[in-house]
């Protein structure tokens, strides 16, 4: 298999998108331990309004910052040392091209299927970007076996996780995640690569 393409973009117009999503989820966020970058004018905890979001982005807006993460993963993602073809082996279908939105707000990474991805940039901390990258496509190549067996936030981090170890285990970092993984773990051993009957087993536990 082929190492699918990236296709990495940026935009003020998509950071006040990024911005009002980030605030609407913002409950969320915090209930589960999760660090969130807005715009210093919009940090604290109130309602927003569009207007008020847009001119908070306005302020803090400067290509120069994204530039170097953009140039960044153009010439370092042909690089990425992962097992591609055990994505097939496991059943999941993996797409030739993936839309990348790097931005500077939100949290670490998110995913839209069938192919978008959203990386957060640190300034001049760019090696994190290309894990992050392929958390998110592993995500993605999963999510809809996690909505067919209603797979807990938690529980489906942990299966992430654990198909990066085996997929590109230089990639990999485990989360601390807040629940009891020894089940999904012996799952997983028991059940890999057949990640549709690993999720239908965590389904039934």
């Amino acid at each position: 298999m082929n190492i699918p393409k990236l296709e990495v973009i940026f935009s003020k117009e998509f950071e006040v998108e990024r911005v009002m999503d980030t605030l609407s989820k913002r409950n969320w966020f915090n209930e589960n331990s999760y660090n969130i970058h807005l715009p210093k004018p919009l940090e604290e905890d109130r309602e927003y309004s569009a207007s008020e979001v847009s001119n908070a982005v306005d302020l803090e807006f400067d290509e120069s910052f994204y530039d170097p993460a953009k140039k960044y993963l153009e010439e370092n993602w042909g690089k990425a040392s992962a097992n591609w073809g055990e994505f097939e082996n496991a059943g999941l279908k993996i797409q030739s091209k993936y839309i990348i939105h790097i931005t500077r707000y939100g949290v670490g990474g998110s995913y839209n299927l069938p192919n978008i991805v959203v990386v957060k940039v640190d300034a001049d901390i760019y090696s994190r970007l290309i894990r992050i990258i392929f958390h998110e496509i592993v995500h993605l190549a999963i999510q809809d076996l996690i909505e067919k067996y209603r797979i807990d936030h938690w529980q489906k981090e942990r299966v992430v996780d654990l198909l990066i170890k085996k997929i590109a285990p230089q990639l990999s970092k485990m989360q601390n995640v807040p629940i009891d993984t020894e089940k999904i773990d012996a799952l997983f051993s028991e059940n890999y690569p057949n990640i549709d009957m690993l999720l239908n087993a965590m389904s039934q536990k």
